[in-house]
Parts: structure tokens; C-alpha cells; sequence
């Protein structure tokens, strides 16, 4: 990948250089006067490379730097990058009209930390168009899950009510055996024939009632069973219901963690930057070290964690058209389903910051002397 061209804004003495081009030869000339600015575009360039600003560069309206790079990537290197994913629809032809050049602009923040982001609007819509596509499936897939829950509940509060239902029952049974029994007790001491036939209609009639209630009985039991039995068949898709939930708690609780040490990262530059004492610079540099560990290690489980529930969508879609759980648990891994998934817009940057070319900054003049420096080196490795 290589550096075509910048644009600088709001740093030290610079308001807005507009697009500059640097030459096609590969070497660059920067012209001007004593205090004009040469400096401070090629520690702008740094500043882009590293990330990092002093607050010596801050302008006195206290805007913060802009900082974009054009640069220029073969397609071929563009497919072999994201050879494991899935790029957007139409975004390489984009890029191809483009003349093969990718614009990435790094914007500082408030605490001066900073981001990278695409520069151009027609390749930014592709991207936007691709996720909220995956956004749309996500939200549908999410509801099923959701749904699923939900139906296991209401199977639960349902089977609670009937469980109600069976014990009023049953205490009526209790209750209409006990007139049964008593009714019969009394048909052995009934002195006249009317008083006789008067408890056999009794009996009669309390001996229909526990019929009809043993019916209702062993049709709340039926109505139960099947519940049960429905509740059983969807135990295996309320696990995935439960996973994806998890797995969403885990992810929100890893961005603030990747949020915070960001910060964290950040502030640790500035203590360096500002250390003069050799300790205490040491110290920071430590720090600092230590911060950035803490980060990539947050990153990475954040990644996994959002890969995670990536699989579990892609399960909970199989299912949802008809395939079982198991079944599709086999099917699919992380691996095939990393083949199909699409790239966010973040995704691409970050590995498309990871090829660009390090920018080197020499304090002096007498390291660009021939015998310190070769040219034909410089331009070799800006390839």
C-alpha cells in the first residue's frame, strides 16, 4: 500500500493544506521558508502513522487535528487481505473507479484520543447499506429468540394454571366423595322406601358429579402432558435463546472495557509524552506498555464474544427454517461461518491501517546525507 497523497487541518500553524499529492517518483519535495509549516506536515504524517499529538500541537481555538491519507492498494492485495471474508457488494468495483485508492482520515477527540475513518461517501455507503441489511437479520433473528422465550413462558404459566385448576378439582372430588360415602352410609338407615330412593337419586346424581369432574381431571392431566412435551421439544432452542443473551451482556460489558482502557491507553500517552524525569518516564513507559496488553487482550475477547453470538444467529436462522439444533450445531462452525460473514466498516479499516507504510521521521538533516541514507532504499520500501 502506498501513501499518494494527505490533507492537513487544524494542526500548529495549519488551518487546511487541501489535497497535496506527492509525486509519483516517490520522492517529494517540501519548499517554503523558515517557520512556513514543513515541519509540521511531516509531524502531522507521524501523528497520523502513531496516533499520537502533544498539546504544543493544539491551534488556540482549541479545534483538534484532522489528518487524511490517500492511499493506493492493488486489488489483488485487497482480495488476498479479506481473502477470509466477505467484502460488501460492489465495494471493490467502487474502489477500483477510484483509481485503486483507499482515503482514511484520523480524527482526535475531546481527551485526544483518536479514530480512523473511510473518507469517501460512495465506498462509507456500501457499507451502511451492508449492515443495515445485517442489522435487519439480526433484529429478525433476535426476535425469533426473543419469541421463543416468550412462548416457554407462557407454556410455564400456563401449565401453573392448569396445576390450580387439577388441585380445585381435586378438592372438589374430595368433597363430593365424602357426600358419596356419606349418602351411602345413610341408605343403610333410611326407614321409609321414599327416604331409600331420595338417597339413591343422591348418590346417583354426586356419583355423575365425580364423573364429570374426573373428566375434567384427566383432561387438565392431557393438556399438561402436552404442554410439558412442547416445552421439552423447544429446551433445546431456549438454550440458544439463553446463549444469545449471554453472549449480548458479554459483548456490552467488553465494549465499555475496550472503551475504557482506550482511554485509559490514551491518558497513559500523555503522562509519557509530558514525563521528563528518566524514572518516572520509564515508569510511564511501563504503563503504558501494560495499557496496551490490557487492551489488545480486551479486543480480542470482545472479538471472540461477538463471533460467538455471530454463530448462534447463523444456528438460530437454520433453525428457524425447519433444521434441529443438533443438526445445525454440526453444520456449522466458526470457521464456515466466518467464511460468509461480511466485514463491518470498522473491520476494514482496522486491517487496512495494518498495511499502511511506516512513516519515518529524521530529526536532522545530516541523517539524509547518501552515506547515512539510501534514496533508492526509500523509494523501494514505499512500494
Amino acid at each position: 500500500m502506498k501513501l499518494t497523497a494527505f490533507r492537513i487541518k487544524n494542526y500548529r500553524s495549519i488551518t487546511d493544506t487541501g489535497w497535496c499529492n506527492l509525486s509519483s517518483d516517490n520522492i517529494t519535495a517540501l519548499i517554503g521558508q523558515n517557520e512556513s509549516g514543513k515541519t509540521s506536515i511531516i509531524e502531522a504524517l507521524k501523528s497520523f502513522y502513531n496516533s499520537e499529538i502533544s498539546d504544543d500541537i493544539l491551534r488556540s481555538d482549541n479545534s483538534k487535528p484532522e489528518i487524511s491519507c490517500s492511499f493506493k492498494i492493488e486489488q489483488n492485495k485487497l482480495k488476498e487481505l479479506f481473502k477470509k471474508d466477505c467484502l460488501p457488494d460492489g465495494l471493490l468495483t467502487k474502489i477500483k473507479e477510484k483509481g485503486n485508492r483507499i482515503n482514511l482520515t484520523r480524527i482526535w477527540n475531546t481527551n485526544n484520543s483518536s479514530e480512523l475513518k473511510l473518507e469517501e461517501e460512495e465506498i462509507i455507503k456500501n457499507f451502511y447499506e451492508e449492515e443495515r441489511k445485517i442489522q435487519q437479520e439480526n433484529a429478525e433473528i433476535d426476535q425469533y429468540l426473543a419469541n421463543i422465550l416468550k412462548e416457554v413462558e407462557e407454556i410455564h404459566e400456563e401449565i401453573d394454571e392448569l396445576k390450580i385448576k387439577k388441585d380445585n378439582a381435586k378438592n372438589n372430588e374430595n368433597e363430593l366423595k365424602v357426600k358419596f360415602n356419606n349418602s351411602d352410609n345413610k341408605i343403610n338407615s333410611a326407614v321409609s322406601d321414599v327416604d331409600k330412593k331420595n338417597i339413591e337419586r343422591e348418590l346417583k346424581s354426586t356419583n355423575a358429579e365425580l364423573e364429570k369432574i374426573n373428566k375434567v381431571i384427566q383432561k387438565i392431566d392431557d393438556d399438561i402432558s402436552k404442554l410439558q412435551s412442547k416445552d421439552k421439544d423447544l429446551a433445546k432452542k431456549v438454550s440458544l435463546a439463553n446463549d444469545a443473551n449471554s453472549a449480548r451482556v458479554e459483548i456490552e460489558r467488553l465494549q465499555k472495557l475496550v472503551s475504557d482502557s482506550k482511554l485509559k491507553l490514551n491518558e497513559a500517552k500523555n503522562v509519557v509524552s509530558k514525563s521528563t524525569e528518566e524514572n518516572a518516564k520509564k515508569e510511564a513507559k511501563k504503563l503504558l506498555e501494560s495499557t496496551k496488553l490490557s487492551l489488545k487482550n480486551a479486543e480480542s475477547s470482545l472479538n471472540n464474544s461477538i463471533k460467538h453470538l455471530e454463530k448462534i444467529r447463523g444456528i438460530a436462522k437454520k433453525v428457524e427454517s425447519g433444521t434441529e439444533v443438533e443438526k445445525t450445531k454440526q453444520e456449522i462452525n466458526s470457521d464456515s461461518l466466518k467464511g460468509n460473514r461480511t466485514v463491518t466498516q470498522e473491520e476494514f479499516v482496522d486491517k487496512i491501517s495494518s498495511q499502511i507504510p511506516i512513516f519515518e521521521f529524521f530529526t536532522d538533516f545530516s541523517s539524509l546525507l547518501p552515506n547515512e541514507i539510501d534514496l533508492e532504499d526509500v523509494q523501494n520500501n514505499n512500494t
